[in-house]
């Protein structure tokens, strides 16, 4: 698979996370309630946060990063923009619906982002590296001496070289 093909599937996953959750956060915050807030409200806070989202996670390189080496820096990120899309998203609520915010709709969807966008991007690593080796490649054993930091990055190093 391309880069190029990659980034796409990337930023349509990103797509469907983020116009999904702020209607699953609807439904978990006010299940038994018809509608605490009008239907406008719900479809500009989704394209508003569908247009910031892909904006933050621009200027946080979230489709540039290297994702088969994710780690805690690139999770950092997500909250990061994640967090600054849903704040922009509470002063868009706050100015378009009479200074009124609906904040635990909001959090939700923000733990919603964070789980799901984070996990999309962890589940590729671990399928990558679960699923997808190079079965020609001869392995040797190899004995690294100490067990200090410098060790485990070697290690880790050694071990993706290989896969």
């Amino acid at each position: 698979m391309s880069y190029r093909t990659r980034m796409i599937y990337i930023f349509l996953i990103d797509s469907i996370i983020v116009s999904f959750a702020i209607f699953v956060a609807h439904w978990l915050v006010y299940p038994y309630s018809s509608h605490p807030y009008n239907d406008t409200i719900i479809i500009i806070t989704s394209i508003c946060l569908l247009f910031f989202h892909h904006l933050y996670a621009i200027i946080y390189n979230l489709y540039n990063k290297v994702w088969a080496y994710a780690s805690v820096g690139e999770l950092l990120a997500i909250i990061k923009a994640v967090t600054l899309t849903i704040i922009t998203v509470a002063l868009i609520q706050f100015v378009i619906n009479d200074f009124t915010i609906y904040r635990r709709a909001l959090l939700v969807t923000w733990m919603l982002h964070i789980i799901l966008i984070g996990g999309s991007r962890f589940a590729w690593r671990v399928f990558r590296d679960r699923y997808i080796t190079k079965s020609n490649v001869k392995k040797k054993r190899t004995l690294i001496v100490g067990a200090g930091d410098a060790g485990a990055m070697i290690a880790r190093q050694l071990n993706n070289e290989h896969n």
